[in-house]
């Protein structure tokens, strides 16, 4: 055992125990690294958290807001007439993209993503909701002007809670890989 005197003079022989052994080996540990790099060659599970926990309830509140961070431009009256005489009007009449509710509880399902090992995007809106397209963009033609109201868009704050829930899929990675 090797010896050593601190400034104090104590010695470091009594101190110190360097006949620790590891549980598991070191070779074993390795062989379940191995695995574990294995097991996260695909993000579709924490990609999908992401989506439900964080990215679908974010659209929605984007929708309860009028616009988020920014609030969207009011409608136009012609437009608020017409949803006031609107029987499929189910929300306050100058609550922009509210009127029957479709668009945004679409908007918050899961189904509508396509998610591979690496990614996740809406590529494109189901066709019962076709006109979001028309509200995320915005349009500018003879017989439409509709301002972008943009509402599939990620918050500032969704973004360090979508790193959160990465960073617990992979806890549970390791967790359930080298058996802690």
């Amino acid at each position: 055992m090797p010896t050593y005197t601190t400034s104090g003079g104590v010695r470091g022989d009594s101190l110190v125990n360097l006949k620790t052994s590891f549980s598991p080996t070191i070779a074993l540990s390795a062989r379940k690294f191995d695995a574990l790099d294995l097991s996260i060659r695909s993000f579709r599970e924490p990609l999908k958290r992401s989506i439900q926990r964080v990215i679908s309830p974010s659209i929605g509140k984007n929708f309860l807001a009028g616009g988020r961070p920014i609030v969207w431009v009011p409608l136009a009256d012609y437009t608020l007439e017409a949803k006031g005489k609107d029987p499929k009007t189910r929300f306050p009449v100058n609550d922009p993209l509210l009127r029957s509710g479709l668009l945004m509880k679409t908007m918050q399902q899961y189904n509508i993503w396509t998610v591979t090992e690496v990614q996740a995007a809406i590529l494109s809106l189901p066709d019962k909701i076709w006109y979001g397209n028309l509200h995320q963009a915005g349009t500018r033609s003879g017989a439409a002007n509709i301002p972008a109201r943009q509402f599939a868009m990620l918050q500032s704050e969704d973004m360090d809670a979508i790193q959160i829930e990465f960073e617990i899929w992979l806890n549970e990675r390791i967790i359930a890989t080298l058996g802690l």
